[in-house]
């Protein structure tokens, strides 16, 4: 009686032990988005969508709004952690306001996967997911040492502040900058990473120096799109003014055929958001997960268009994420 109960005990302990942690089609993944309007973002939405789908769990897309909308992103985390969401992907309007509550989500046995941009200081996110800002931010600077031929004025529109993201692209930037001593920065300004913004500073940067600018460093193609406006409508000739970016999107891309813009460090946000998608599965799971993953990069002007790799950058032709969102 004895023996045929320690076997059955033990029978019933590998049984448990080959469950899963959670089964697939159970786990309920909140993907957090500071500005889900960017072109950027809506290429990551096709990603985690997809991945979503290949593991086999249910996404849900949530919109800050804009980096600026700090408020609405906090709130939307203590909804998702009164909720007990299994997991949360997690890309912050700011990289240190958001620390307190996204340590109470993980604080309440939330996962959470830090995606694109970094939360530097704090050691309860167990899994990081971005770009090497760091080394894009150098990448956009050698485009404009090599337009301008390591000489000239140079104005630098650096993104939203108090985002990890734009603070380590700038510190990569100015790092290869500091290796020419002829290329001069003649003006900086943090932005709301929209056309409307950037397109006022560019406006403001001509009238200030309208025969010294060289170059432009722009946050993304969005604010590449509204720095070529400014210039086109002071009536320079593509070309006058290299304009450089980070990302790729239809109407950057006409613009760099056309000598608008000189080029851009093209980045792999569909690769990026399948990566946090799979990588938070996986913390759900029980599974091992590599606390920190990069993905790769591309630097693409005018002679790299018709060839570069768009694998892992593009959605399909009409996607619209727009109804997806909560």
């Amino acid at each position: 009686m004895k023996r045929t109960l320690l076997f059955a005990l033990s029978s019933l302990a590998s049984a448990v032990a080959l469950l899963p942690v959670a089964n697939a089609q159970d786990i309920e993944i909140a993907v957090l988005m500071p500005n889900a309007g960017d072109p950027y973002f809506q290429s990551k939405a096709y990603g985690y969508i997809e991945e979503g789908k290949a593991q086999g769990v249910k996404v849900r897309l949530f919109n800050a709004g804009g980096y600026d909308h700090l408020a609405d992103q906090l709130r939307q985390v203590e909804d998702l952690t009164t909720a007990k969401v299994d997991g949360m992907i997690f890309t912050p309007t700011d990289s240190v306001a958001t620390i307190p509550t996204i340590e109470a989500a993980i604080a309440a046995g939330i996962k959470v996967v830090n995606d694109d941009i970094i939360i530097q200081d704090s050691d309860k996110i167990a899994v990081r997911v971005s770009e090497n800002s760091f080394e894009v931010g150098q990448q956009q600077a050698e485009l404009i040492v090599d337009a301008i031929d390591g000489k000239g004025n140079v104005v630098m529109l650096k993104g939203p502040p108090g985002i990890d993201i734009s603070t380590q692209r700038e510190a990569g930037a100015k790092s290869v900058f500091e290796k020419h001593p002829d290329i001069k920065i003649v003006a900086e300004e943090y932005h709301q990473s929209n056309i409307v913004e950037a397109s006022r500073l560019m406006e403001d940067f001509i009238q200030a120096y309208p025969d010294g600018i060289d170059a432009v460093y722009t946050f993304g193609s969005q604010s590449a799109v509204g720095v070529v406006s400014a210039i086109q409508a002071a009536g320079l000739q593509p070309g006058r003014i290299k304009v450089t970016t980070i990302d790729w999107e239809p109407a950057l891309e006409t613009m760099v055929n056309e000598g608008w813009a000189h080029g851009s460090v093209v980045c792999e946000p569909v690769n990026l958001a399948r990566m946090a998608v799979a990588s938070v599965v996986k913390l759900i799971k029980g599974e091992t997960v590599e606390p920190r993953i990069y993905t790769g990069t591309q630097k693409v002007t005018k002679s790299e268009v018709a060839t570069f790799d768009r694998s892992g950058i593009f959605t399909p032709e009409g996607w619209n994420p727009t109804s997806l969102y909560e």
